[in-house]
């Protein structure tokens, strides 16, 4: 039978589960500001009746009931609209980072100097015009130092700011990881504490809220796949690596990237496997140091080297004013100390490559000229490193060599082909692989056009590959090669220092063939200047870099090109900002804390709470009547 106390203890459950409310509804309050925070929802139920349906409850009409209680106080929140905020947090992060990456590119072709890098160009070539008719004044030759000087450490030192903010961009992936590695910890240890919480049939809400706080976090670093399939661990995913089982979280490690000692690599910890972020500000860095850098360094490398290669094959078929061959005016520098192209590629202290930049038949031809003989000519394939990794390229007698010319511009060949000042042909690597930076990685013929008619060849059937030692002996005896340059020709190019101490060194003159052997040998007058004009109009010759554009143009294009990839990025993270927006304003609407119904819970649970105390004091004066009147 029911018990005397019965009312009391009824009338106490409902105080205890109005103040637990109320408390509920204060920590709503308290943390209506906090946007990671989820609002709890309290759930009432009813205590079990004091009889069961069995044959020893009493035969009377009728449960008694026992009053209510507390059963569940659960966050509002979903987890599928958490995936899509997870998932669009990513793509917004990594496209905010690409924009700032972007603009530090920009800031780096865009500083404030004396003046840019195109100015410093046209500058250039100017004071070569001037040459042409001011040649034996030395004030004139003082003045194209000066400029080539300030030309040449401008190029240096966007290498330079290139280099370091490639060494920053490594650093912030290095923190970036670390922090990482710091989340995926704190949340595994979060979920041991969700675990054992729920183990004891708790509701750890502030627990998950902190959770979901520290993915979100981690989402903006790197996209993220979060898996609640199992009710008893979470997992998190990066790219389809376990980043966090449980209670267990996955270390990334760092390692000296194979390809590059002065960058780190990633990896995990229990895999040993490559760790590559997906979306996030960390994969916008990624690409930012091993994308968008080397292809800057390799544009300023390759305006570089084609500079300095192009004037000076002019400069050393002109004269200075000594009446000699002026030689070169850029310095150079080349990997083999022999001067056979043969270069060590593997560091292994044994040559193992041919290296050469270009090499320049003897014959002097013209684009209209028929070929007259047929055959099949094979290069090395664009940006291939490879040297079996070639193209075909078919001619008939009855096309001219302009006509080859355009096939081998418009294939996807690794070498340029052109006729120079003296109309020679000359082919030229147009390649940046990392392992070949400017070399001609193939070269075959099977018919005579690299042979008899171009005089590069001995026989074009017999191939000059550059992954073979002493390829060069496949060349002609008089044709002329130039080795390829050290790495990033952009880091050390500079004017020849003789040329700076004494300015009449600098070759302005052609001159006349006046005996059997090939080149000039006789100087024209002192004020002559055809030399300085070939080089001053280099300016507008599209074949000192790829035949289709000047070096003017393609420094343009360089930095058109980092202004239209910043446009982009621009456009993304509009997109993906409305899109985020619209997801955390529907994530608020359904986990956000509303003060007004917040108050309004707080006055019916507050009217609960009196209506049960006012019980209580009912069954005390009930229960004080029984006793005191009837005792």
């Amino acid at each position: 039978m029911e018990s005397t106390f019965l009312g009391v203890e009824i009338g106490k459950r409902s105080l205890i589960a109005q103040r637990k409310a109320l408390n509920v509804v204060s920590h709503n309050l308290a943390n209506s500001h906090n946007d990671f925070y989820s609002r709890q929802r309290v759930f009432f139920g009813t205590i079990d009746p004091l009889y069961r349906n069995d044959l020893t409850r009493v035969h009377r009409p009728g449960q008694i009931g026992q009053g209510g209680e507390v059963v569940a106080i659960r966050r509002d929140r979903d987890m599928y609209l958490d995936t899509r905020i997870f998932k669009e947090t990513g793509a917004l992060a990594y496209w905010e980072r690409d924009k700032a990456n972007i603009t530090e590119l920009e800031r780096v072709y865009h500083a404030l100097e004396d003046s840019n890098l195109q100015e410093k160009l046209d500058q250039f070539w100017d004071r070569w015009q001037e040459l042409t008719v001011r040649g034996n004044e030395p004030a004139a030759r003082e003045e194209l130092i000066q400029t080539t000087q300030n030309l040449t450490a401008a190029i240096r030192n966007k290498f330079s700011q290139l280099y370091a903010l490639k060494a920053e961009t490594n650093q912030k992936i290095g923190e970036q990881v670390t922090t990482i590695n710091n989340l995926a910890q704190n949340i595994a240890d979060l979920n041991r504490r969700i675990e054992s919480a729920e183990a004891a049939n708790d509701n750890p809400n502030d627990l998950l809220d902190k959770r979901d706080a520290l993915i979100e976090q981690l989402s903006s670093i790197t996209a993220v796949n979060v898996s609640h399939n199992d009710s008893d661990e979470t997992l998190v995913f990066v790219n389809g690596s376990i980043l966090v089982q449980g209670n267990v979280a996955n270390q990334i490690l760092t390692q000296t990237a194979e390809t590059d000692k002065y960058v780190d690599a990633f990896v995990w910890s229990n895999t040993l496997e490559p760790f590559e972020p997906d979306q996030g500000d960390l994969s916008a860095n990624f690409v930012m140091r091993d994308n968008y850098i080397p292809r800057e360094i390799n544009n300023l490398d390759t305006l570089a080297v084609n500079l300095s290669y192009g004037v000076n094959e002019i400069h050393r078929e002109s004269f200075n004013l000594y009446d000699n061959k002026a030689g070169d005016f850029f310095i150079t520098a080349h990997p083999d100390v022999r001067g056979n192209g043969n270069f060590d590629t593997t560091q292994s202290g044994t040559p193992d490559s041919s290296l050469i930049f270009k090499v320049t038949g003897n014959a002097v031809l013209s684009a209209e000229d028929v070929i007259g003989s047929e055959g099949v000519l094979t290069i090395g394939r664009s940006g291939s490193e490879q040297d079996n990794n070639t193209i075909q390229i078919t001619y008939r007698a009855d096309e001219t060599i302009g006509d080859l010319l355009n096939k081998i511009h418009n294939s996807d060949g690794a070498i340029n082909a052109y006729l120079n000042f003296e109309n020679q042909l000359v082919l030229k690597s147009r390649s940046t692989t990392p392992r070949y930076p400017f070399a001609i990685p193939y070269l075959e013929d099977t018919g005579d056009f690299l042979s008899s008619i171009s005089q590069i060849m001995i026989d074009g059937t017999v191939p000059f590959t550059s992954s073979e030692v002493n390829a060069i002996d496949q060349l002609r005896a008089d044709a002329r090669f130039e080795r390829t340059p050290l790495r990033h020709p952009s880091s050390w190019i500079n004017i020849e220092p003789d040329l700076i101490e004494d300015g009449g060194l600098i070759g302005t003159r052609g001159g006349s063939n006046y005996n059997a052997e090939p080149g000039r040998d006789k100087p024209y007058g002192v004020s002559e200047g055809s030399g300085a004009a070939a080089i001053a109009n280099l300016r507008f010759d599209p074949t000192l870099i790829d035949n289709r554009r000047t070096i003017n143009e393609y420094y343009i294009e360089m930095i058109t090109a980092i202004g239209s990839q910043g446009n982009n990025a621009q456009l993304e993270i509009d997109q993906f900002t409305v899109g985020l927006n619209a997801l955390k304003s529907l994530r608020q609407s359904i986990s956000g804390v509303n003060i007004d119904e917040e108050l309004a819970n707080m006055i019916a649970y507050q009217q609960g709470y009196q209506a049960g105390a006012r019980v209580v004091k009912v069954m005390d004066e009930l229960l004080e009547t029984l006793i005191n009147q009837l005792g």
